[in-house]
């Protein structure tokens, strides 16, 4: 069976020093890996623990394992992306999570959890090996195009817009205004201590690398990058795992693009969002987000219809919006 997709857009080997490096530096690819990272996470855990318990008490336990490693999942692809002051200030993780644990277990069960409107379409649940990142969208309507098209589409760029155009209507003002910048740009500089760089993350650099690994020479060719990625990623979801009952490690396996791992590692405080501030915009209900117009003309062959925005959608800077809310 071919793979759905080019390798040479996932793994780059680059001299680093006198070493070499394998990068990761495409979103879709990247969800993908943290998925199958996840999944032999999942099989180790339950294959350690059955020799300690054996199998009944392990099976009953699964399910508190599964809920573990989508968290942590989720908690890696946020820092990696330069996204947890977004997924975890708007709470979109907790739907993020609920999408990982079925994307694990693949089980019925764990589907039906997952919140309308992220849960999974028909399609979806017939297509396993679709791309993780496409269950992240909020629109069903959306999702199944991005599965029936995804060998056409550029799925990081794709992604990468979807963010940036997914609005929050002001019908009063007769308006769109993206919830990123919102979140970014209003909210948290009116909230004591809630200010954080928006722009360092792969949503403002379309060069975003999300993840580096050495690579050994004596390795030898046959040890991929599939490989080394999975390996890397694996090995931090278990420290994770390990350390959960405790204090985190600034000790990390990867190697993020500029910086320390650490730095980007724990979940966004939610103590600096004002939860009715979320509310009076609609934020904290994502049957309210929309995509912008500007998003329709850019993807004209992707039925937008039942999602876009009736209005155009305009900087959170040009209009005054302290008489949504007051922070």
């Amino acid at each position: 069976m071919s793979l759905p997709f080019d390798m040479m857009s996932f793994q780059q080997l680059q001299p680093s020093g006198n070493e070499m490096t394998a990068i990761i530096n495409n979103s879709s690819l990247f969800a993908d890996q943290v998925k199958l990272a996840a999944n032999h996470v999942m099989s180790k855990s339950v294959s350690t623990l059955q020799e300690q318990m054996g199998y009944l008490p392990v099976m009953a336990s699964q399910a508190r394992l599964v809920s573990k490693l989508a968290s942590i999942a989720v908690e890696v692809i946020g820092a990696l992306a330069g996204l947890e002051p977004y997924i975890y200030g708007v709470y979109f993780s907790k739907y993020m999570e609920s999408v990982m644990r079925w994307r694990i277990s693949n089980s019925v069960e764990d589907r039906l959890q997952i919140p309308v409107p992220f849960r999974p379409t028909p399609l979806q649940s017939a297509t396993p090996y679709h791309p993780v990142v496409i269950d992240f969208i909020n629109w069903p309507s959306i999702r199944d195009q991005m599965i029936l098209y995804s060998s056409k589409l550029d799925l990081d760029a794709m992604s990468r817009d979807i963010v940036l155009n997914t609005v929050i209507e002001l019908p009063g003002k007769r308006v769109s205004v993206n919830i990123h910048d919102v979140f970014f740009n209003h909210i948290l500089p009116r909230v004591g201590g809630g200010r954080a760089d928006g722009s360092n993350s792969m949503l403002h650099n379309r060069e975003w690398i999300y993840l580096k690994v050495p690579v050994n020479p004596a390795g030898g060719m046959m040890y991929t990058g599939f490989s080394l990625v999975q390996d890397a990623l694996a090995a931090e979801m278990d420290c994770r795992m390990g350390q959960s009952q405790s204090s985190r490690s600034t000790r990390t396996h990867l190697r993020p693009s500029d910086e320390g791992f650490a730095s980007r590692s724990a979940p966004y405080g939610p103590e600096v969002v004002v939860a009715n501030a979320l509310a009076a915009f609609g934020i904290d209900q994502p049957s309210n987000w929309k995509l912008s117009k500007d998003f329709a003309r850019k993807y004209p062959h992707i039925d937008c219809s039942l999602d876009v925005s009736q209005y155009e959608m305009v900087s959170s800077s040009s209009i005054s919006l302290d008489d949504v809310v007051e922070l």
